[in-house]
């Protein structure tokens, strides 16, 4: 989506996700993960905004899911990767699992307010987390990119790599300038 066409305040981000791979204690949260949890961050910033400014009603009962399931998500969290891999070990089946999805609503229930603030170690943490999610989703927006550039797919290029212009290296910098130009 990325500002290319609105979100539809009722679909969300539209996924569906098999019950069989979500703890029981956490599946009533499913119709909410389905809704809320964009892969896009400015996408899923654009939807919670928009939830805020057009139903605060819905927004609330969000909020109550994800606080009422808490504890059960943070403990499914501590059993989910056993092995303890670093970030650049999972594979693509690691990065497909649904928790990833559930991630995403922890995030957006930050964002969507009353949340009482979290201690300075959590926000590092979290911080830390999500600064080597980002290399990795860079790394691998790389992989994919050279792939359509080499195709001449440039548009394709284009929309894996803008959202790291600023990990970019100077080759990526030019390589994206000739995919604008030949985009255009």
């Amino acid at each position: 989506m990325s500002g290319e066409t609105p979100i539809d305040l009722d679909k969300g981000a539209g996924h569906h996700i098999d019950p069989n791979l979500i703890p029981e204690s956490l599946r009533a949260l499913i119709p909410f993960v389905e809704v809320w949890a964009f892969k896009s961050l400015e996408d899923q910033d654009a939807f919670a905004i928009a939830m805020l400014r057009e139903r605060p009603d819905a927004v609330k009962a969000f909020n109550a899911a994800v606080d009422a399931h808490r504890d059960e998500f943070h403990r499914w969290n501590l059993s989910l990767f056993t092995e303890k891999k670093h970030v650049s070990e999972y594979t693509d089946e690691d990065w497909r699992h649904p928790y990833w999805l559930f991630l995403h609503v922890r995030k957006v229930r930050e964002i969507t307010g009353d949340e009482d603030p979290l201690p300075q170690d959590v926000l590092d943490a979290r911080a830390c987390f999500q600064a080597e999610l980002r290399k990795e989703q860079f790394a691998s927006a790389g992989i994919e990119g050279d792939a359509a550039f080499r195709l001449g797919d440039y548009a394709q290029y284009i929309r894996l790599m803008s959202p790291f212009e600023d990990l970019l290296t100077p080759a990526q910098k030019v390589k994206i300038g000739v995919a604008r130009k030949k985009n255009a």
